[in-house]
């Protein structure tokens, strides 16, 4: 009877250049040496011309190759999970990479949730993602959640291994409707179903970091990332009133954020004249209401509150503009 691999490694692809995705699986291949695992390639409905290529690498490489109709990064990492046989998962994006990392200590441990530090690579410059996590020690959930409502440490899905019977027991997805946050929401989940969670202080991942495409994604779906970031907003204020109630500074930086969002859309959508825009304009508004205390907000941070409070269309110009020459003056 063939065992259960160690890990099965979810790569969605849609559309990706053939070397990246080439040099992504051949980084597990090199890296993962002592476990066994293996890698389910999900083709979220690339061109038909690209499919075909991707089957051949999966026939070369003897992966496994599954192929849905476009339904974004979310469904192909829902249909990975469904197909997993491995006894943990992990995601990885097509256009990133493995680290070496030794694997069979850490499974030693024998927890549900596994988490491990990330390289980012962006050009020439690096950066590394710390977990910030006693070193090789069992992490409290309640603490990565509420280090959560201020981190972006534990926000992406990778960089972690998560037992697949403790995912399929409890039905964790991710939610196909987000365009924004899906990640966080996902990990979110995990943790709040008190996994064993093990930190391993190593390099598992190696992130490239892509030019940003924000901008034009906002300008695309500006209404649908208004109900994003409030989405997000509500995840954390939950997280704040279930583990830390009268943390009122916690409160404030989600405030903040809020405010922060908001405004970064109202910005891009402020000379759209589409329906999208229109609602998303609407929506920002309305969310400032969710505000509970304006007066601890910092600043800038109250200009911008009042501005989209009140609609003001002339002083959402003038810090629209004033956004625009601190991002050249920044980039």
């Amino acid at each position: 009877m063939k065992t259960k691999p160690d890990i099965s490694f979810i790569i969605p692809v849609f559309n990706e250049e053939l070397a990246k995705l080439k040099r992504c699986i051949e980084s597990i291949t090199n890296n993962a040496k002592n476990v066994d695992y293996e890698i389910l390639l999900v083709d979220d409905g690339s061109l038909p011309q690209n499919g075909e290529k991707y089957k051949k690498i999966a026939r070369e490489l003897k992966i496994r190759y599954i192929h849905q109709l476009n339904g974004g990064v979310s469904s192909a990492r829902n249909l990975g999970i469904d197909h997993a046989q491995g006894k943990y998962i992990g995601f990885i994006d097509s256009d990133d990479e493995l680290g070496t990392i030794d694997y069979r200590s850490a499974f030693q441990k024998n927890a549900d949730f596994l988490l491990f530090d990330i390289n980012v690579l962006n050009g020439k410059q690096q950066h590394f993602i710390r977990q910030n996590i006693p070193k090789k020690e069992f992490a409290d959930t309640q603490k990565i959640l509420l280090d959560s409502v201020i981190s972006f440490n534990i926000s992406n899905p990778f960089g972690k291994l998560y037992k697949t019977d403790f995912i399929k027991s409890h039905g964790i997805k991710f939610d196909t409707t987000l365009k924004q946050g899906e990640d966080y929401d996902f990990v979110v989940q995990v943790l709040y179903q008190q996994p064993i969670v093990y930190y391993v202080d190593q390099v598992e991942y190696l992130y490239h970091q892509q030019p940003s495409s924000s901008i034009k994604r906002i300008r695309k779906f500006p209404s649908i990332l208004v109900d994003n970031y409030l989405h997000e907003y509500e995840l954390k204020t939950r997280i704040v009133s279930d583990f830390a109630p009268n943390d009122t500074k916690l409160m404030q930086r989600i405030d903040s954020d809020l405010v922060k969002n908001m405004f970064t859309i109202m910005a891009e959508a402020l000379g759209l004249k589409t329906k999208e825009a229109y609602v998303a304009r609407k929506k920002i508004v309305s969310s400032m209401s969710k505000i509970e205390d304006p007066s601890k907000l910092s600043k800038m941070s109250k200009i911008k509150f009042k501005a989209m409070e009140q609609n003001n269309y002339l002083l959402l110009s003038i810090l629209k503009v004033m956004r625009a020459f601190y991002i050249k003056l920044r980039y």
